[in-house]
């Protein structure tokens, strides 16, 4: 598998975050990198709970004080740097 650039650091300034697109195996995958001070993750925007996208609007994928991603349908709470769920309808399920 050959690495892929998905978007520059500085694309993550404004919002702490960035939606993607990516083609992997033919298929187009939205997916968005969010940064904090651990470092860069990326994620498939996905709901695990009802499978929508996460973000609310464009690139806005974290909470008001950027510490958690949050999902616009449901305002589940989710670790930056593991993606585990704390808060809302998928936490304590394996999320």
């Amino acid at each position: 598998m050959s690495l892929k650039k998905l978007c520059d650091v500085s694309d993550l300034i404004r919002t702490g975050s960035k939606s993607v697109e990516i083609e992997i195996d033919g298929v187009i995958t939205d997916l968005f990198v969010v940064r904090n001070d651990k470092g860069l993750f990326c994620y498939i925007d996905h709901c695990p709970h009802l499978g929508s996208p996460l973000s609310w609007q464009a690139d806005e994928y974290l909470d008001e004080k950027g510490k958690h991603i949050i999902c616009a349908t449901h305002a589940a709470l989710f670790v930056i740097d593991s993606g585990h769920c704390v808060s809302g309808p998928c936490v304590n399920t394996g999320c």
